[in-house]
């Protein structure tokens, strides 16, 4: 089983429930709940990563790109010490995070995928 790691990005308005519920959001905005994930178009991908390092980075990159409003309070350091400790999980664990930067709503996803272990096969067909 090759346990990797899909990335996921939206940023733009925020949908309330009864306009996703109509179909009004992008595919890329995020679904009710996180399993859901693996369940869109590999297209949503932004990337994939087989190294927790590699995909810590790319999360730091994506906050320091897109600050949280409550940054000055609760720092990127300290953000991204869950993020390492819970990616590294032996048996994988997703870092989900939504947030407003300015009038923007950001989300970002890494989310753990382990062909064979879910009844969810990888978006991107790997076994």
């Amino acid at each position: 089983m090759d346990r990797h790691h899909h990335a996921y990005a939206h940023t733009g308005r925020a949908f309330t429930d009864g306009e996703r519920l109509k179909g009004l959001a992008p595919s890329t905005y995020p679904p009710f709940m996180i399993q859901e994930w693996l369940t869109r178009p590999a297209s949503n991908i932004a990337e994939t990563f087989t190294d927790v390092d590699l995909a810590a980075k790319w999360l730091r990159a994506e906050m320091e790109a897109h600050p949280p409003m409550d940054v000055q309070s609760f720092g990127i350091d300290a953000r991204m010490r869950h993020v390492v400790e819970t990616l590294g999980q032996e048996r994988g664990a997703d870092v989900v995070w939504g947030y407003y930067c300015g009038k923007q709503m950001v989300s970002r996803a890494m989310i753990s995928c382990a062909p064979g272990a879910s009844r969810v096969p990888c978006p991107e067909g790997r076994k």
